[in-house]
């Protein structure tokens, strides 16, 4: 736990807080559900203050992924940062407040997300996409 003073506790709260109730079985033994839940308990153990996170509701029950939503709103009024690279509109308008495309190793312009639906996410993101590509 590289020096975390109170590891069983953040531990235990961190799994509480994704629905992780097998916390004796080894790791290799849970489903791909339970790996991505146990992953994201794993993040937050250390208190980070940015959280850097690749598809994080991927390969989440419904629930899980609540809970993870609900987190990462909280973790962000307390101040806390969050990366977030998805392939999902949706995903993206519950957590984020912008998005940049990432196309061809060329970051583009953000764009806030407010008021925007999922469809208009998507259109978004292929006009930027479209325009990050080399001439």
């Amino acid at each position: 736990m590289y020096g975390v003073v109170d590891a069983g506790a953040r531990a235990a709260w961190a799994c509480d807080l994704v629905g992780l109730r097998r916390t004796d079985e080894p790791v290799r033994a849970l489903s791909r559900g339970l790996l991505a839940r146990a992953a994201f308990a794993r993040a937050l153990v250390h208190r980070p203050a940015v959280l850097l996170l690749d598809e994080a509701l991927g390969g989440l029950d419904l629930e899980a992924a609540a809970r993870v939503t609900a987190f990462l709103g909280e973790f962000r009024g307390q101040g806390g940062a969050v990366v977030l690279a998805t392939h999902h509109p949706e995903d993206a308008l519950r957590i984020a407040d912008s998005a940049q495309v990432l196309a061809r190793g060329r970051l583009g312009t953000p764009q806030a997300l407010r008021g925007m639906d999922a469809a208009g996410v998507e259109a978004w993101y292929h006009r930027a996409a479209r325009a990050e590509a080399p001439r």
